[in-house]
Parts: C-alpha cells; structure tokens; sequence
C-alpha cells in the first residue's frame, strides 16, 4: 500500500512537473510570437518610411531642377533684353546689370532654400527612425515582462501544489501511522485475553 501510494505521489509530482514545463514552453512561444509581430511591423514600418523618403527625395530633385531651369532661362532671358536695351544707353546697361544680379542672388536664395528643406526632412526622418526603434525595444521589453510574469505564476502554482502534495501526505502518514498502533494494541490485547 506504502508503495503504491509512492508512486501515486510520484505520478502527481511527475505530471505537475511536466504541466509546468508545458505552461513554460507555451509562455516561451507565445512570447516569441510577439517578438517576431513587432519585428515585421517595425521591419515593415522601416521599408515604407525608406521608400516615402526616396519618393520625396526623387520630387525635391525634381522641382529643383525645374525651379533652377526656370529661374536661369528667365535670368537669360532678362539679361538678353538688359544687354540689347543696354546698346542703347548707359542706365539701361546698369539696369541690366541689377537685373543679372538680382537673378544670381535669387539663384543663390533658390539652392540654399532648396538645401535647407533637404537637410530639415532628413533630420525629421532620422527622428522618425529613432522613434521607430525605440517603439520596438519598447515593445520587446513588454513582451518579455509579460513572459517573466507568466512563467513566475506558474512557478508560484507549482510550488503550492508540491507544498499541498507534502501536506497530504504527512496527514496519510499519520492516519497510517495512527491505524498500524490501533491494530497493534488490538492485537496484545486479543492475545493477552487468548494467553490468560
């Protein structure tokens, strides 16, 4: 009887054991689902915001280039007119030479207006990468606090259920205990009346 109910104990503990490392294994993967979630969303969110960006690069460029072509074909063409006008007369060459000046300072303006919008929106989308990143471990952190916890609930189940497995078997012990002395005194007792 002691041994069978050994084995029972055993067979409980075993099977308690083996649930805990299933609960374990299923925290652990589900965990490990997140992760890789949030890895393909912020991979995801990296590749759109890459290609926004070389969108907006390719646009900038181009309105660039028109605003330069547009700029310098009126710039000649005032200064054609400015040096035919100039032919003429000396304020009209002075004028002229205003005009061309005017059309290299806006030229000027132009590029480093150009430079600084570039230079801001790169900024901005470093910022935005940064941010995207952080959003990430964030994430991954989360996860891992939410599988730590998991795993030390079940640890905690665990170990009430070994404590209350202990607990009964002491009170077995003692019912059998208690019984085995019972029928031992039964016993003298039967065999002194026999013997007297």
């Amino acid at each position: 009887e002691k041994e069978a109910e050994a084995r029972a104990m055993a067979e409980k503990e075993a099977d308690a054991k083996a649930a805990e490392a299933q609960a374990k294994k299923k925290a652990l993967t589900a965990a490990q689902q997140v992760v890789r979630d949030k890895k393909t969303a912020a991979s995801a969110a990296k590749k759109a915001a890459a290609e926004a960006r070389e969108l907006a690069q390719a646009a900038r460029v181009k309105a660039y280039e028109d605003l330069l072509a547009e700029a310098q074909a009126e710039a000649e063409a005032k200064a054609a007119e400015a040096r035919e006008k100039a032919k003429a007369s000396r304020e009209a060459r002075t004028k002229a030479a205003e005009m061309e000046t005017q059309a290299k300072l806006a030229k000027a303006k132009a590029y480093w207006d150009a430079f600084a919008e570039k230079e801001a929106e790169a900024r901005e989308a470093a910022e935005a990468e940064a941010a995207a990143k952080a959003e990430e471990a964030k994430a991954k952190k989360e996860a891992l606090t939410e599988a730590q916890k998991v795993v030390r609930a079940k640890k905690q189940a665990a170990a009430e259920a070994k404590s209350t497995a202990r607990e009964a078997e002491a009170l077995a012990q003692a019912a059998r205990i208690k019984a085995y002395e019972e029928l031992l005194a039964e016993a003298e007792k039967e065999a002194e009346a026999k013997a007297a």
